[in-house]
């Protein structure tokens, strides 16, 4: 069993027993929360699985000096969330199995957005999580604000293609590119068909309905997954940050990944192609050299749809 399992046992037992005067400490509920929240990245650093697993021999010796007719009925709330943590890391697992290291990337009319989508889906996946917006301003060794991409449009955007080009190859990646870049112009996409592309569009019911520029009707006919992100009315979007928003629309951005996954069981194997073709583009019929009729035979190997259930 590893150190989240650990964690999640001993939450469910402490929730079943519902009794304050244990001895369980803060530290176990905070690991607990981790595991909760990130499943097993504390796997991967042996000093905090060291520490880890102290904690949680010490809380389940106290929890198991409970005598089993003092536990009490299980609280539905608890049981509700350790049922969906457990449901969550099970899609994850499944994800990641599937996707078979394929890259993804995040276009969209606000940077900051695609940024937090991008490292909320990474997250998810264990992918890495990359930004063009901050790789160019490292190039350029300047900050790039509304004036200075508008000022240096055609530069930022010659960057952008050549930081897209280099990464057409990389496995295991979710790339964040920049509002009104080199991602608004269809031919910028012969480097990105290797991915799986995904357009992010906020909705603001309080505002004018974006006009359908360039850019827009750019990314409407090339994205393969369309994430829409509602900002609330009234009070209910006060105060919460552009993180939040894309934190909380995390699990549907993987469901609909799941759904896109499971209509098109070839994609992942396409892709990988395509990729190894030298992204030429010749999406979606990739042309094969050593193919007498020109074209590369696709025929996927039947795959198991990719099911909610952990």
């Amino acid at each position: 069993m590893n150190i989240t399992n650990k964690c999640f046992e001993l939450y469910r037992y402490r929730q079943l027993t519902q009794r304050r005067s244990l001895n369980v400490s803060r530290k176990s509920h905070s690991l607990v929360a981790c595991a909760l929240n990130n499943g097993n990245d504390i796997e991967s650093c042996p000093d905090v699985k060291e520490s880890v697993n102290s904690v949680l021999a010490r809380d389940s010796r106290e929890l198991e000096k409970v005598p089993i007719s003092q536990l009490g009925k299980p609280n539905p709330k608890a049981m509700k969330i350790l049922s969906g943590s457990n449901n969550k890391t099970g899609i994850n697992k499944l994800l990641v199995d599937t996707l078979k290291g394929t890259s993804f990337t995040v276009v969209g009319d606000n940077s900051s957005l695609n940024w937090e989508v991008a490292q909320a889906l990474a997250s998810r996946l264990g992918w890495f999580a990359s930004s063009t917006h901050k790789v160019i301003e490292g190039l350029m060794k300047t900050s790039i604000d509304v004036s200075t991409a508008e000022s240096l449009k055609h530069k930022i955007v010659e960057l952008e293609l050549s930081v897209l080009k280099g990464m057409s190859n990389q496995r295991k990646v979710v790339n964040a590119t920049m509002a009104c870049g080199a991602a608004a112009s269809k031919e910028s996409y012969q480097h990105l068909w290797g991915t799986i592309i995904i357009r992010v569009d906020e909705l603001d019911p309080t505002a004018k309905k974006k006009p359908l520029n360039e850019e827009r009707t750019c990314h409407s006919e090339v994205a393969e997954i369309c994430l829409l992100i509602k900002k609330g009315r009234g009070f209910s979007d006060v105060g919460m940050s552009t993180q939040q928003r894309a934190l909380d629309h995390a699990d549907v951005l993987v469901q609909q990944l799941v759904t896109y996954l499971n209509k098109d069981k070839s994609i992942v194997e396409r892709k990988a192609q395509y990729v190894a073709a030298g992204c030429r583009g010749d999406w979606p019929l990739i042309i094969s050299t050593d193919s007498p009729a020109g074209l590369k035979p696709m025929d996927p190997e039947p795959s198991h749809d990719i099911s909610s259930r952990a």
